[in-house]
């Protein structure tokens, strides 16, 4: 949560900018890194001198490639912080502006993650390793541009409401700040069923993802470039769900009833894979599914952004990123010992799982959220995607 803090306290473009500029430099490490070990250990005349300059070219080699990885994997942490913006930019708009700008998002990201790894691949084969990183260390070093332009000054801090009100600039830039920070959301109801939701939600999902090969290769007889186009289908499905799908379902049930019936959805997805593991189901249900997380994600962000104190927003959807990737570290593990343990009993238990984990995230969603009141992803009140009733 770290990234997330530092952008509300510290604006959003000094955020984004350093995570790109750092990307782009552990790219450049690793196509150094990539030429180091394509060397051959010239300079000596002897046998001896050689094998001895090319342990030395092998160690810098792994050195640089460590180096990279520890500098990319720091840095890369613009999703919240891109989100977080996009909450500020539509502060005070209404009809779920908030959900359907993340969902394009969302839509943007997914379509990216769909062709670069066909680029990333031809260009690997053409050209080899040192290139195909320097032309990622180059585009990632290309977006500062834009996100100077755009961003010209560091987004203002949001006006101080709620439980936050009387905490001070000093304060939030302490050393014990992100804690304290995490503390005060804590202490917010929503926020902290939010929170649980998205737990629940990341088992079942990070466990399905687990057993999925196993049902592809044992259960459905897919080869590889079959599972590739499955996967393909999937990101689709779902990257238009998130662009074209999230304003319409939206306006027609509210951001909250949306968010749990896609939650509802994708647990019954799993449930039908888990009660027939079959090609034919399979098959059947990737659209609702990919449909189903791609409605999930922005409503999710939308409701978190809005629940959330403003000058806690970043650090709430990066608080959220934490708790995804807990999720996706434990429960992995845990399918994969059932795997290991049991397959065949696994390719059926492990889908029930996971839809009994989706299927209890949309009952606390729907029972805490979902009860008419809605709120299109601004924090403006509505009833059905229609304008609010007056209650006095």
């Amino acid at each position: 949560p770290l990234a997330g803090w530092a952008s509300d306290v510290f604006g959003r473009r000094a955020v984004l900018c350093g995570s790109c500029a750092g990307i782009s430099l552990g790219y450049a490490l690793m196509s150094v890194a990539a030429v180091v070990a394509q060397g051959t250990a010239g300079g000596g005349t002897s046998a001896d001198a050689g094998a001895a300059g090319g342990r030395t070219a092998s160690t810098l080699a792994v050195g640089l490639l460590i180096a990279a990885r520890v500098v990319t994997g720091t840095s890369k942490h613009t999703a919240a912080t891109t989100k977080a913006l996009a909450a500020d930019a539509t502060r005070g708009a209404t009809g779920g502006a908030r959900a359907a700008l993340l969902g394009r998002m969302n839509m943007g990201a997914s379509l990216g993650y769909m062709v670069s790894p066909l680029l990333g691949a031809h260009m690997h084969s053409a050209t080899g390793t040192y290139a195909t990183a320097a032309a990622a260390a180059a585009l990632c070093f290309a977006a500062l541009v834009p996100l100077a332009i755009a961003l010209t000054r560091p987004a203002p801090r949001a006006a101080r409401s709620g439980p936050v009100a009387e905490v001070s600039e000093a304060a939030d830039r302490s050393l014990v700040g992100p804690l304290r920070g995490i503390a005060r959301l804590l202490k917010q109801p929503r926020v902290r069923t939010l929170f649980a939701v998205r737990l629940l939600l990341g088992v079942g999902v990070a466990a399905f993802r687990q057993v999925m090969g196993l049902l592809f290769t044992y259960h459905f007889d897919l080869n590889a470039t079959q599972q590739g186009y499955v996967i393909a289908a999937f990101s689709l499905f779902g990257a238009l769900a998130q662009g074209i799908g999230v304003g319409p379902v939206q306006r027609a049930l509210g951001t909250e009833r949306a968010y749990a019936a896609g939650l509802a959805l994708l647990a019954g997805c799993y449930g039908a894979i888990a009660t027939v593991p079959s090609l034919v189901t399979f098959v059947a249900v990737v659209p609702a599914s990919a449909m189903a997380a791609g409605l999930a994600r922005p409503l999710g962000s939308a409701l978190l952004t809005s629940a959330a104190p403003g000058t806690a927003t970043g650090q709430a959807l990066s608080a959220a990123d934490v708790i995804m990737s807990a999720a996706r570290a434990v429960a992995p593990a845990a399918a994969g010992l059932a795997v290991a343990a049991a397959p065949e009993a696994a390719a059926r238990g492990v889908p029930a799982l996971a839809a009994v984990s989706v299927g209890a995230a949309a009952a606390v969603a729907y029972v805490a959220f979902g009860n008419g009141a809605t709120r299109d992803g601004d924090g403006s009140k509505q009833r059905d995607g229609t304008d609010a009733k007056k209650t006095r």
